[in-house]
C-alpha cells in the first residue's frame, strides 16, 4: 500500500517538473499534454517533442529511437537494440480492418498506404491519428492505436 502511494506521488512530482521544464523549454500547452500522458510510460527514453520535419533523419541516423505519433504532435525517445514498445500501449487496429492490403486507394476495395510503404515513416501517413513506431533496428514494430481510415472487416 506504502509502495502504491509512494510511486503515485513520484509520477505526480515527475509531472509537475516537466510541466514546468516544457513551459521553460517553450512547449505549447497541447505539446505538453501529450509528452505528460506518455512521460509515466516511458521514464528511461529520454522523451522529447520534435517537429514532424525533423524526424526524417532519424529514419537514417542508425541509432535505436522510439517514435510516438498522437494527432499533431510528434514525441522521440532513445531506445535500445531489442525495444519492444510496450504491450500496454500496443492496441493494434491494422489487424481488425479491411483495408489491410497493398492495394490502391482508388480500387474497389482499397487498401492502405502504410503497407505501400512496408510501415516506415508514421509521420508520413496523416491518416493515422495515433501511433508508435521503433527506427534503426533490424527489426522495426509499427502499431496504429488509432486511424482515420479505419473500417472495421465483416465477421
Amino acid at each position: 500500500m506504502l509502495t502504491i502511494l509512494i510511486d503515485k506521488i513520484e509520477i505526480f512530482i515527475l509531472s509537475a517538473v516537466e510541466s514546468i521544464e516544457g513551459s521553460i523549454m517553450g512547449l505549447t500547452e497541447r505539446q505538453q499534454q501529450v509528452l505528460n500522458l506518455y512521460s509515466p510510460y516511458f521514464r528511461n527514453l529520454n522523451l522529447r517533442v520534435v517537429e514532424k520535419e525533423d524526424i526524417n533523419h532519424l529514419h537514417v541516423d542508425r541509432k535505436y529511437h522510439l517514435i510516438i505519433k498522437h494527432e499533431e504532435v510528434y514525441l522521440v525517445g532513445d531506445v535500445y537494440p531489442g525495444y519492444h514498445i510496450p504491450t500496454a500501449l500496443a492496441g493494434h487496429v491494422c489487424g481488425k480492418c479491411c483495408r489491410l492490403s497493398g492495394a490502391p486507394d482508388d480500387a474497389e476495395n482499397p487498401g492502405c498506404a502504410k503497407v505501400r510503404a512496408f510501415s516506415r515513416h508514421i509521420e508520413e501517413f496523416p491518416f493515422i491519428r495515433r501511433g508508435a513506431e521503433t527506427v534503426g533496428m533490424k527489426s522495426t514494430e509499427f502499431y496504429v492505436y488509432s486511424c482515420y481510415n479505419w473500417n472495421k472487416k465483416s465477421p
